[in-house]
């Protein structure tokens, strides 16, 4: 025969099991957020590279490319030829792709296309456009380290 206390007993586990927990409600914020608006080839790649090298899992990344910087997530390079550096001769743009592949979330400002009169057909297809309600309380969270470049 179930008892009272059994059922009661057994609702309770019940609903602890099933209720969703705060970390399964919202995503936790990134560790690392970068935000690039250099035109500076050196620059850029110096960065990706700290960014690579921060022993960050590239999934608590987050990386903003603002004017100039902007410029990295276009599928068609500017009037010259990137500049490459390093061992491998990679370009920033590689370093950015990579990280993107590795997790990372890689957008361009709310504004970047706005501000150049184009659409997101001309960024490459792992680009997003960030919100500035999205944005804006990361840059104040203590628990999110920011850089900028």
């Amino acid at each position: 025969m179930i008892n009272l206390q059994s059922l009661s007993v057994a609702a309770a586990l019940a609903t602890a099991v099933s209720a969703p927990t705060a970390s399964a409600q919202a995503p936790s914020p990134p560790q690392l957020m970068a935000v690039l608006t250099t035109a500076d080839p050196q620059t850029q790649f110096m960065a990706l590279t700290l960014l690579r090298t921060s022993g960050v899992d590239p999934e608590q990344m987050r990386i903003l490319l603002c004017g100039p910087g902007g410029d990295l997530a276009l599928k068609t390079p500017g009037e010259t030829s990137p500049q490459t550096f390093g061992p491998q001769s990679s370009t920033a743009q590689t370093l950015l792709m990579e990280l993107g592949e590795q997790g990372a979330r890689v957008e361009v400002c709310a504004i970047y296309l706005p501000a150049r009169q184009s659409d997101r057909s001309v960024l490459l297809e792992t680009i997003g456009v960030a919100s500035p309600t999205d944005i804006g309380p990361l840059l104040v969270d203590p628990a999110v380290r920011v850089l900028t470049f």
